[in-house]
């Protein structure tokens, strides 16, 4: 190959490394946009003068034990208003350009969160007037088409034309764009710590690919591949992959698991699952590759199922991380799932296709794993710092932590409560235990 084929295949790898942090950035974006449209239609601000430590209710400036409408005692609250303008069909607020945020002091609690949301609240809508979450759900459906129909061809065609020692520096590119942009695009700075675990991510990702097995499994047979699956390394990995899987599963679910190992399992499960993938993907092009032979192939049985398997598992791999995206940030989810593919991938081929047994220097020997454990070391960065840069009001940490969730449903609850009672002018008594 002249030196345009391997710049043509540089230039797909890059390609695919846009076309897929794209699609990172835009299911993130869409559920940052959902979201906010899910938010209650006031934002409340209460200030904690009218608070009493040691008194069940709130007290305002009228008579003792009353909540009236009038905000003359400072400004205990701020209201921002999403509702019908008087039956005509559209909201007030809705969307709203812009809107000042109560001044936050020591003596000010927010229900919600720092700010109130910046777009319309059309969850509050009774007639639906934006279409936010329309909006989303079709960038999020835009992104997952990215990464499952445009970026493979693109690999594939890099691979037509460049080694892979060549396109390994330019495996962690999805990483780096997501990183660049992430602030630009979605409102999500990296920190340091994340930018920090992202490059020893890349570094591993690089050194992986570099120092590992480049063998392409040229003089596999169907005779091989089927002896391949009765070895038992192969049967041990796939025996704990699938104990791994129930083990997150677990983690994910479970109300008591910390904090830490929930982000661990959400970050992990989708790259761990696609790995799991890539065996029935590489064994079916090499039984396909047999037809060649001859015409009088027959189509073994299990063909069919490996291509079930392979995009079954594909599949499940990219809806877990749009699942996590939903609850972490960009930089986090696209970094742990692509330490955790790794991870999964070297196993699999350590166990299926004997890498180790391929590795002729000493060099490759040493530096395969150590590419590894700084992959590792930077996925664990990430699971202990923070998984989230968003605004407090965006619920998108450990959504499914317990005490998230009865804090959540506590504060709208919360906020219709006091809403109803400011906006429509009730003034009821609330008691309290010194009466």
């Amino acid at each position: 190959m002249d030196a345009s084929d391997w710049i043509t295949g540089v230039c797909c790898s890059v390609i695919a490394s846009l076309v897929g942090a794209a699609s990172t950035l835009t299911i993130r974006k869409s559920w940052l946009m959902e979201e906010v449209s899910e938010q209650p239609s006031s934002y409340q601000a209460l200030n904690l003068e009218d608070i009493h430590p040691h008194e069940e209710y709130i007290e305002t400036n009228f008579e003792e034990g009353s909540i009236h409408g009038d905000n003359s005692n400072g400004s205990p609250l701020v209201e921002i208003e999403c509702g019908d303008d008087e039956g005509q069909g559209r909201c007030l607020g809705c969307p709203q350009s812009h809107t000042d945020s109560p001044v936050q002091g020591d003596n000010t609690i927010p229900l919600l969160g720092e700010f109130p949301p910046s777009c319309c609240c059309c969850a509050a809508s009774i007639l639906g007037c934006c279409h936010c979450c329309t909006l989303a759900r079709i960038l999020r459906f835009t992104g997952m088409l990215g990464i499952s129909l445009l970026c493979p061809p693109l690999v594939l065609v890099a691979m037509e034309y460049a080694t892979p020692s060549i396109l390994a520096p330019f495996s962690g590119l999805n990483l780096v764009w997501v990183i660049v942009f992430s602030k630009s695009l979605v409102g999500e700075e990296p920190s340091f710590a994340q930018k920090v675990a992202s490059t020893l991510i890349v570094t591993g990702e690089v050194t992986v690919a570099i120092f590992g097995d480049h063998n392409n499994e040229g003089d596999a047979t169907r005779a091989s591949v089927e002896a391949s699956y009765r070895e038992g390394p192969f049967i041990a990995y796939f025996l704990s992959s699938a104990v791994y899987v129930a083990l997150i599963t677990l983690w994910i679910r479970s109300p008591t698991t910390i904090r830490s190992l929930r982000r661990f399992a959400w970050g992990t499960s989708g790259g761990a699952i696609s790995g799991m993938a890539q065996c029935f993907v590489k064994d079916s092009l090499i039984v396909v590759s047999t037809f060649k032979k001859g015409p009088s192939i027959s189509i073994p049985w299990y063909l069919p199922l490996f291509i079930l398997l392979a995009i079954g598992l594909s599949l499940g791999g990219l809806l877990l991380n749009t699942a996590t995206m939903k609850r972490y940030d960009a930089t986090f989810s696209q970094a742990v799932s692509v330490g955790s593919y790794v991870v999964s991938t070297s196993l699999m081929s350590a166990a299926h296709y004997h890498t180790f047994e391929h590795l002729d220097s000493i060099a490759n020997l040493v530096m395969y794993p150590i590419g590894l454990f700084i992959l590792m070391l930077g996925v664990a960065i990430l699971v202990q710092g923070s998984g989230s840069s968003n605004p407090s009001w965006a619920y998108s940490e450990d959504v499914d932590d317990p005490n998230h969730e009865l804090l959540r449903e506590g504060a709208d609850l919360a906020i219709a409560e006091v809403n109803e009672l400011f906006v429509y002018g009730e003034h009821p008594t609330i008691e309290t235990d010194d009466q």
